[in-house]
């Protein structure tokens, strides 16, 4: 009796039915996976295959004999990839799936390729290498006879890898008794050595045997194709995280905490990075996560206000003692005026010059290979140092539609443009082609320093979210417990263009009077919104509810339980709601414009952001046809497969690397 065991997709379930075609010998499974049931006598078997790490086997499969078999680890982690694709999540992404299965994080994927092979190569009583198997299966499995008895082998029935694929063989097709011959095709794909040089990319092919050198190398798995690996030293990068110290949660915060966590990761496995952090005014400490969240040991004295936070308990002061009328005067004075520009540059000189004469900051910095930025507004602050840049571009709106800005942040986001532009050692990193097309042409100058790096969204997001709780959640925000629902998620400001989405809501549902179809406007308020609110009480009758901010944990319930998500912008650099809409296996209404058609692929209804009954045609399509909503909806899960989080701070990593060593 023996446990046959290997690293999935080795070649495990093509022994067994060698075994079986060739000695009569049956096996069974034995696995640890919830849903998935065992054979009621699994224990009594001769063959009890497995994939589980030595310390992990149940006492029933202890002493016994081990038959360990081991493949070359690209070909699979390229045969795993296809096969979460094919089989055990359809519709996911082949590049996204090979690059986790390589990195094998916290002890998925069997402990990875590297600890699953070392591990039983020491333990097992046999090592039958797959590429020897498939070259001679006879003389391969008749090895056993050294510990178990096996009658005489029938030749007459060995199967080929295409008998098995297009047969009807003992193992493979389906679980338990069920025969599915489209599981059998997918499951037995190729079976030849050497596929991965079809289909691992350069980078993963690179990144592979950074993680799993040692264990291909000990087993003799080496060729020709072995990429150059950077043995000693490392690479020092700063982040400036000065983002994460704001209030607001907008994207470009968001996008800079998720990269954050998976640099993190990357670094605790790749020991030739060194990623540290830096805020304003504060000392360089390195990146570190605990349970999950990024550590900071700032220090931020609790008497010193900011600047924001001055103003805005100055401004309560003067408007507490004054008429209502003559604060009113002066607010609008102050707005109009030049008094806030003065304040602002007064401001920023007194930073700047601050940091520009801090040689003790400058020479920190200049131990560094790289700085990066993940927006331009905070260039001015830090000193200038010889060291070479990057700064994360999420769009030129302030260009663009200056009007959706206030004037300082279009005099920060241009003075941070000019700064990196005159230092011939910065590049940029956009989140979309769209923000890729809009830098080159309003920057010529950063033509050729400008790589395409689109962000993900957190594996919160996901279309397996229960509805037991979800009136409960509505009741907390005071909307109706039921009846279906379009969502609009942003905050409100003019750009979001959420006014015209009313409009478009308000005549779909003079369309169909009787429709029980709900509006949530959810977000918080922005600059420039108080017109939005103005017939709130009147738009409440008419099924537009207001919702104001979202707390984090329900997010994924009021995108998951919507018709679609309503984001019509006027303009987005990437668009994350997007992503996480579609993630929870929603389709969107969107904005026909900038970013967003890249972003949604076929997973929506594109739309002139500014002709309301063309929105109001795309909800009224929604909410009558089920079959072509869910068939969306499909597409939508499918397509923000191709986005992820890791794969974003792996390309931005690399794209970190190409910087240091001048390849861009």
């Amino acid at each position: 009796m023996i446990v046959l065991v290997s690293f999935p997709r080795s070649g495990n379930t093509f022994f067994r039915n060698l075994l079986y075609e060739l000695y009569g010998l049956e096996s069974s499974t034995f696995h640890t996976e919830e849903g998935r049931d065992l054979d009621e006598n699994w224990a009594t078997f001769p063959v009890v295959k497995t994939h589980l790490l030595p310390d992990q086997l149940p006492a029933e499969l202890k002493g016994r004999k081990v038959v360990y078999i081991v493949r070359d680890g690209r070909d699979a982690l390229v045969s795993i990839a296809h096969h979460r694709k094919d089989i055990i999540e359809p519709g996911t992404d082949f590049y996204n799936n090979l690059l986790q299965a390589t990195i094998a994080a916290e002890g998925s994927y069997f402990g990875g390729w590297s600890e699953n092979v070392a591990a039983w190569t020491e333990k097992a009583d046999l090592v039958i290498r797959y590429e020897d198997l498939i070259t001679d299966p006879i003389r391969e499995t008749e090895r056993l006879r050294s510990f178990i008895d096996l009658p005489p082998p029938k030749k007459e029935k060995l199967p080929t890898f295409q008998d098995l694929k297009f047969g009807q063989p003992k193992y493979g097709a389906g679980a338990g008794n069920k025969f599915d011959p489209g599981i059998l095709k997918k499951n037995f794909r190729k079976g030849k050595r050497g596929s991965w040089k079809e289909e691992m990319p350069e980078e993963l092919h690179r990144l592979f045997w950074q993680l799993h050198g040692k264990q291909m190398r000990a087993l003799n798995y080496v060729d020709g194709k072995m990429p150059a690996v950077r043995q000693k030293g490392k690479y020092s990068v700063l982040v400036e995280v000065s983002k994460l110290f704001t209030q607001d949660n907008d994207g470009i915060k968001r996008y800079l905490v998720d990269l954050l966590h998976h640099l993190s990761d990357l670094s605790n496995i790749l020991p030739s990075w060194k990623i540290d952090l830096f805020h304003l005014g504060q000392p360089i400490q390195p990146l570190q996560l605990s349970d999950g969240q990024i550590q900071f040991e700032f220090v931020v004295e609790e008497k010193k206000e900011s600047y924001e936070e001055g103003m805005l308990t100055f401004k309560a002061k003067i408007r507490r003692f004054l008429p209502t009328g003559l604060y009113s005067i002066l607010s609008f004075l102050y707005r109009m005026g030049p008094f806030r520009r003065i304040l602002s540059w007064l401001r920023v000189v007194v930073i700047k010059n601050k940091r520009s004469n801090d040689q003790g900051l400058k020479h920190q910095l200049e131990q560094y290979d790289l700085i990066h930025f993940p927006l331009p507004q905070h260039l001015p602050f830090v000193p200038t140092v010889n060291v070479a840049k990057l700064v994360t571009i999420h769009d030129c709106t302030h260009r663009i539609f200056p009007q959706f800005h206030t004037s300082e942040n279009i005099r920060l986001a241009e003075s941070g443009m000019q700064l990196a532009l005159k230092d011939e050692t910065t590049r940029f990193l956009s989140i979309s082609k769209a923000t890729a097309n809009d830098l080159k042409d309003l920057y010529p100058r950063a033509l050729g320093k400008n790589r395409c790096i689109y962000e993900g969204v957190s594996g919160r997001f996901n279309r397996q979210h229960s509805t037991s709780d979800l009136a409960s959640i509505r009741a907390a925000y005071a909307l109706p417990v039921e009846g279906n629902y379009f969502l609009s998620l942003s905050t409100i400001e003019p750009r979001k263009n959420i006014r015209r989405v009313i409009s478009a809501f308000l005549e779909f549902r003079e369309r169909y009077k009787d429709s029980s179809v709900f509006l949530f406007v959810c977000g918080k308020k922005g600059w420039l919104s108080d017109d939005v609110f103005v017939d709130e009480a009147d738009l409440r009758e008419k099924g537009v509810f207001f919702t104001g901010f979202i707390d984090e944990e329900h997010l994924t319930a009021f995108y998951a339980n919507a018709l679609a998500l309503c984001y019509v912008s006027l303009y987005e650099g990437f668009g994350l709601p997007l992503l996480e809409s579609m993630q929870c296996g929603r389709p969107v209404i969107y904005g026909n414009n900038s970013s967003m058609p890249e972003v949604v692929g076929e997973g929506g209804i594109g739309v002139d952001a500014e002709d309301v009954s063309e929105i109001a045609n795309a909800m009224q399509k929604l909410a009558s046809d089920p079959a072509d909503r869910e068939q969306l909806a499909e597409l939508a899960w499918q397509q923000s497969n191709t986005f992820s989080l890791l794969k974003s701070a792996y390309q931005t990593l690399l794209y970190y690397e190409d910087i240091i060593t001048k390849k861009t």
